[in-house]
């Protein structure tokens, strides 16, 4: 494998693995707090409403994200890894935020709010993406300052 696919493969393997544990950890943290269930009802009630197409839709800001830092890493691999972090901590937010609310919620019978409140951070996601890229396009220039006439 060349150094160029094995960085992507890094970065892309470690945000399926941090979806792996946000899209798990925060709602069974939520409904362990809201609802006051077991961490293994949580996790049973969590894989019955597995749907394959909402995952993959759900993955989708941490592959891109993962391909923006490995695309950054082939310059500057720090840099890669502190933006890399820097997202997935605002992932982290936005997904404890998100499954909080949505529990909260539906203690209260808000049906529709507890819905958008889980359903729409994906697109949150999208949104820490689009500035990642724009982190990635200054991150990316030379390390050395401008470049040099030939």
């Amino acid at each position: 494998m060349s150094p160029r696919a094995f960085r992507y493969t890094q970065f892309v393997g470690a945000a399926v693995i941090a979806r792996v544990a946000l899209g798990l950890g925060f709602p069974l943290l939520a409904r362990v707090i809201y609802r006051g269930e077991s961490v293994a009802e949580s996790f049973a009630e969590i894989v019955r409403y597995f749907e394959p197409i909402w995952e993959a839709f759900e993955l989708l800001p941490f592959v891109l994200l993962g391909v923006l830092c490995g695309s950054l890493a082939q310059q500057a691999l720090w840099r890669a890894v502190g933006l890399f972090v820097v997202a997935l901590l605002a992932f982290s937010a936005i997904y404890c935020f998100g499954y909080m609310s949505s529990e909260a919620d539906m203690l209260r019978h808000a049906w529709t709010a507890a819905s958008l409140a889980a359903g729409f951070v994906p697109m949150k996601c999208l949104g820490v993406v689009l500035v990642a890229f724009l982190a990635r396009l200054v991150l990316g220039r030379r390390l050395s300052g401008p470049p040099r006439a030939q």
